[in-house]
């Protein structure tokens, strides 16, 4: 919905107030859809309120049944260390996402009990879903230096105001 993409800009921009009121209202519009539950538990997330977040996913997955719901509420509730709350939502995720299902990012199940085949597939057809058929570019070819220096390039979508882009700065500018 209108509301539930606004919420996402605002979070995206910083505006977590606007933010959250966007995702309520979107929520209130259509209980059925997962996005706002995300968006809701992602901002408690920011805030610190894992417990809320939780509770949130808990009662989005109930209302949507959202395989990507489902996988948040896995892994913030292995994060608050809520075993008995995150051993129910694997046992009912996993078998999902063997049959495909969008459960999130392949990132947040490196430590779940995935056999690597499992993983790969699952990362190959998220990847898919989210990116497309994209090509690798091939290699440009550059006329060798007479320097013998090593010339590296560095290519992420983080590199704007992004956490890696800061973590990263100072590693770039040591360089030689």
């Amino acid at each position: 919905t209108a509301w539930a993409a606004l919420a996402d800009n605002l979070l995206q921009t910083g505006d977590l107030d606007a933010a959250d009121e966007a995702a309520r209202r979107a929520g209130d519009l259509d209980p059925a859809l997962a996005p706002p539950y995300a968006l809701c538990a992602q901002l408690r997330v920011l805030r610190g309120k894992l417990d809320e977040a939780v509770a949130i996913l808990d009662e989005g997955y109930r209302k949507t049944d959202s395989a990507a719901l489902l996988g948040m509420l896995a892994q913030q509730s292995r994060h608050i260390c809520d075993w008995t709350q995150w051993s129910a939502a694997w046992h009912a995720l996993k078998p999902r996402i063997i049959n495909g299902e969008d459960a999130g990012t392949p990132f947040a199940l490196l430590c779940e009990d995935l056999t690597g085949a499992q993983l790969l597939e699952y990362t190959r057809t998220w990847a898919n879903r989210r990116f497309g058929n994209a090509v690798a570019a091939g290699a440009t070819a550059h006329p060798a230096r007479d320097s013998g220096r090593v010339r590296i390039g560095y290519f992420s979508s983080d590199f704007q105001e992004h956490p890696v882009a800061f973590l990263i700065a100072e590693v770039l500018e040591l360089h030689d």
